[in-house]
């Protein structure tokens, strides 16, 4: 019994490692099939109602997409702010002073 608790449990992740790595699955189509079969666990096997599942699942999308925001925000106000000041012509030519070479300045500022 706790075996297959723990195979129902790990199934999503499961789905998710052979959607992306056998069947070559987009991510994002790969991510809503494993949040639907989680989705379907809990509401039939755990007994979890729906409303809490939809608020589960809610919450873990935007748990997921906070800390992207907020780097593309951080990014977006430090490149204004290095455009507003003026820096970024001394950014310029610090990179262009290291090398010539445009494959270099590519790995250091990657």
């Amino acid at each position: 019994m706790l075996f297959i608790r723990f195979i129902l449990a790990m199934l999503p992740i499961i789905w998710l490692i052979v959607a992306l790595c056998r069947l070559k699955m987009a991510g994002h189509k790969a991510c809503v099939i494993a949040l639907l079969i989680t989705m379907v666990e809990a509401i039939g096997y755990w007994k979890l109602d729906a409303v809490c599942t939809a608020t589960a699942a809610v919450e873990g999308i935007l748990n997921a997409l906070w800390p992207i925001c907020l780097v593309i925000v951080a990014a977006l106000f430090t490149y204004n702010l290095t455009m507003k000041t003026g820096e970024m012509e001394q950014i310029k030519k610090m990179l262009a002073s290291v090398s010539k070479d445009k494959r270099v300045l590519a790995l250091i500022i990657g």
